[in-house]
């Protein structure tokens, strides 16, 4: 599989050679097993030379940040998905104990989210925060169905109350009129509210 290396930053453009020679796997578990197995000493130093340059330029929480920040095509057939796979090609060879990899000084770190920005919602959709912060940052389908499944009385009621104020309000629209203009993968308060209603229509409460 080819990359596009286009959007990596210029200050990490030293990554690429590494990064498509030993993060093409993109985390798949099989792949990158196979990769470390069938490692030569020469390969394992011209890693070993790409963890010490991160290190000394002080770039672990750069290199986070911009995975963090990479939208969904750069993880699809981007830069993404071999430089996340480069960390967890050092990730594994720490597991090992491997030096210098065992220090672990080079890792892909969880940077927290930035806080909602509310001002981007109209006035008359302000009583979508609180639902949207408390049941908009699940996972996926799955993580909201078990979450459905273990909801207790309260916040059943809770998201059946959202649901009929939305009904009697007739925001359904405005509220997909609003989404339209905020990207999910870019705006965390669009993010939030997109699965807070998918959260309502996979509870199947009725909000339209």
């Amino acid at each position: 599989m080819s990359f596009n290396f286009s959007k990596l930053p210029p200050e990490l453009a030293y990554l690429k050679t590494a990064a498509e020679k030993y993060g093409s796997h993109c985390g798949v578990i099989a792949d990158l097993d196979r990769l470390v197995i069938e490692l030569s000493p020469a390969q394992l130093e011209e890693l070993s030379l790409a963890y010490n340059e991160i290190v000394r330029r002080d770039d672990v929480h750069s290199i986070s940040h911009w995975l963090d920040t990479c939208d969904k095509g750069q993880w699809r057939w981007g830069t993404a998905g071999p430089v996340d796979g480069l960390l967890l090609t050092f990730d594994r060879l720490a597991d090992l104990g491997i030096p210098p990899f065992s220090s672990r000084r080079v890792r892909r770190i969880t940077l927290p989210p930035p806080p909602f920005d509310w001002t981007k919602l109209p006035d008359e959709l302000h009583y979508l925060t609180e639902p949207a912060e408390r049941y908009g940052e699940m996972g996926g389908d799955a993580e909201m169905l078990r979450f459905l499944q273990g909801a207790d009385e309260t916040q059943l009621a809770d998201l059946a109350a959202l649901a009929e104020r939305i009904r009697l309000a007739s925001h359904s629209a405005r509220i997909h009129q609003w989404l339209e203009q905020y990207s999910i993968t870019d705006h965390r308060e669009a993010a939030a509210v997109y699965f807070l209603m998918l959260l309502l229509d996979l509870g199947g409460f009725d909000f339209e």
